[in-house]
């Protein structure tokens, strides 16, 4: 894209918020590997941190700090071309500031995605965690709703209250969708951790897709390099981005263990 409004090619552009009712789930991890593979499947992806103060989105995906995003852009102090930074991948990222604007955060991100409407397929919102005003200020400019949680009890509740948080900022409840992540399909038959249809009917949420428990996705969010082809992780997140494209992919519990 170009500063001067020039876009070259109008895309109709759909702008998902990954939110999640607490920390650690995997959210920024799920969100980057889904970036991705839409990006491979040929689509213009931005990813936009909102995590304003502890943002690491360019930690994860570039290696390194940026030095400019969208709070830079939206307050003037840079051209949004200077804002935008793009990994290896091809993933394009709008870092969030490292320390907490004056201004409501939700504004301003709605501003971004306002200003960037129309260069990529899918603008992809990383939501800061919990279900305060940041995360539902966001939710104003997205068209639809992520909601990642781990299949335990208190992650499965604080997903619930993020559908509902969700729906009162606007996104409608068949717009929301939920992502389960570190599923481990022995611990769910031997009842250490709710089984999927457990975690659906607790958090009243339609299934967009199951991410397995990996253990080389943390040094592979650590170090920004992909986890081998095929993968059971990376496998998944390439098939969730499919019914992001609108896929009838059937859901697969192939090489989870």
């Amino acid at each position: 894209m170009t500063d001067n409004a020039g876009v070259t090619e109008k895309r109709k552009t759909r702008a998902i918020l990954i939110a999640s009712g607490k920390g650690g789930v995997g959210k920024s991890t799920a969100a980057i590997y889904l970036a991705r593979a839409l990006t491979q499947a040929g689509r213009r992806v931005l990813l936009i941190d909102a995590d304003t103060g502890i943002g690491c989105l360019d930690a994860l995906l570039l290696g390194e700090p940026a030095e400019t995003g969208w709070y830079e852009a939206t307050m003037e102090y840079c051209g949004w071309d200077a804002a935008v930074n793009t990994s290896p991948e091809g993933v394009d990222l709008l870092a969030a500031p490292k320390t907490a604007p004056d201004q409501e955060d939700g504004a301003l991100i709605a501003a971004a995605i306002r200003r960037m409407r129309g260069a990529y397929d899918f603008i992809l919102v990383d939501a800061p965690a919990g279900i305060d005003g940041a995360m539902t200020g966001c939710a104003s400019g997205c068209d639809s709703a992520i909601v990642v949680a781990t299949p335990d009890a208190v992650s499965v509740r604080g997903a619930r209250a993020a559908a509902s948080a969700l729906e009162k900022a606007g996104i409608a409840p068949e717009k929301i969708r939920l992502l389960i992540n570190r599923f481990v399909k022995k611990q769910a038959v031997r009842a250490r951790l709710l089984d999927i249809d457990g975690v659906i009917d607790r958090t009243g949420v339609r299934l967009l897709g199951i991410l397995p428990e990996d253990g080389r996705i943390p040094t592979s969010s650590v170090t920004g390099k992909l986890p081998k082809e095929g993968g059971a992780f990376r496998l998944a997140c390439e098939r969730v981005a499919k019914r992001i494209q609108g896929e009838q992919i059937p859901l697969s519990f192939r090489k989870m263990k």
